[in-house]
């Protein structure tokens, strides 16, 4: 079995700690720890869609170099579809039909590989999970952006924990892939021992014993 069946899909708890965010001309220290909680709690849901909020659309699209994709759907099919799935399979989320979505194929997909789906496309830098984490952590703030700062700098503090914390997950997996491959090796072993034909004794060996 691979690693990744050794997973336990699970929301993640990643805190929300109080930091100290400045006003700006268009957005308030109030507005930005709102944007802050509201992603942390985006990443300890794994993407839904439901906590994919208007503030952090709005952020995404205006301050960190990415492009509207139309409207808020657009922008979440852009990036968060294997979250959309992962919720739909693991955790019975439904996500609300859209031709900004597009339709997303849950049938024959275990949870574990829902899960597991979430981390390898977040190391892929060109497709969904994986260009948006990649955006986020090399956005230098170029374009003027430089009043949120503190706040971009306090979502790739998350973001970077989530993945830390998926890297544990992974870690603890392969541990119990591990072990339970040398249970499975030890009773194969005690299996073929126990096989092994016993010696049939003969004429001689009946005297010899006599």
């Amino acid at each position: 079995m691979e690693t990744k069946d050794f997973l336990t899909p699970k929301p993640f708890k990643i805190k929300a700690v109080s930091k100290k965010f400045s006003s700006t001309k268009f957005m308030t220290d109030l507005e930005k720890a709102k944007i802050y909680k509201n992603f942390v709690s985006f990443c300890n849901n794994h993407f839904s869609h439901t906590t994919f909020k208007k503030n952090l659309y709005q952020h995404f699209s205006t301050h960190c170099g990415f492009i509207a994709h139309n409207n808020i759907n657009g922008f979440y099919g852009e990036y968060f579809t294997k979250g959309a799935v992962l919720n739909a399979v693991a955790f019975g989320k439904s996500v609300p039909m859209s031709e900004n979505i597009g339709f997303i194929r849950t049938s024959g997909i275990s949870r574990k590989d829902a899960f597991y789906e979430i981390y390898e496309e977040m190391n892929n830098e060109r497709v969904g999970l994986g260009e948006f984490y990649h955006t986020i952590m090399n956005n230098r703030n170029y374009g003027g952006y430089s009043e949120y700062s503190d706040l971009d700098n306090a979502i790739k503090e998350v973001l970077f924990e989530y993945k830390q914390l998926f890297i544990d997950e992974i870690r603890k997996a392969i541990k119990i892939k591990s072990s339970k491959e040398k249970i499975v090796d030890k009773v194969e072993d005690e299996v073929q021992e126990n096989k092994k034909p016993t010696k049939q004794m003969s004429l001689f060996d009946f005297m010899e014993a006599a």
